[in-house]
């Protein structure tokens, strides 16, 4: 199965493999790609949000050089038009920015860092993906442990020697 998000420039893109999920994670200017083993995802659903201080103290400047622009321009006319309009684009640029950056995310922690999506409902709801990533985990590592008990059991019988494990 699999899931792709997108937020703004930011999107994720999941598969579940038969020995682990694949997550590529994508923005504007970087770019996450790796397979991880389902032995090294966490049981524990963590859900995450944080804010960018720096993108958030930048949007609320333009936001305060914004309000001020037009409360004159409301009041005395004193601003031009073009002067009004740039300094709303000044506001939404940093302002769309922080919102892409801070998404609520919803995953597993991993070895590798965090196995993350998006938390939003609707069609981009990720928690039946994520049961499912655990449904396989559970398959994956129960063939593990059957392997493993079929090996041992065979070296007991093949070979009269001790075994040192």
């Amino acid at each position: 199965m699999k899931l792709s998000q997108s937020r703004g420039f930011l999107r994720i893109d999941s598969e579940i493999l038969p020995d682990g999920i694949f997550y590529r994670e994508r923005g504007l200017l970087s770019s996450h790609e790796s397979k991880i083993p389902f032995d090294h995802i966490a049981d524990d659903l963590i859900r995450t949000f944080h804010v960018p201080r720096l993108y958030l103290f930048i949007s609320l400047f333009f936001a305060l050089a914004f309000g001020y622009r037009l409360i004159r321009f409301l009041n005395t006319n004193t601003v031009s038009v073009p002067s009004l309009v740039w300094s709303g684009i000044l506001f939404l640029a940093p302002a769309l920015g922080t919102w892409m950056q801070s998404p609520h995310y919803i995953g597993y922690l991993t070895s590798r860092g965090g196995l993350f999506f998006f938390d939003t409902k609707g069609a981009g709801d990720p928690n039946d993906y994520l049961q499912q990533i655990q449904q396989a985990k559970e398959r994956y590592l129960r063939i593990q442990d059957g392997r493993a008990t079929e090996m041992q059991s065979e070296d007991k019988k093949g070979d009269p020697r001790p075994s040192f494990h």
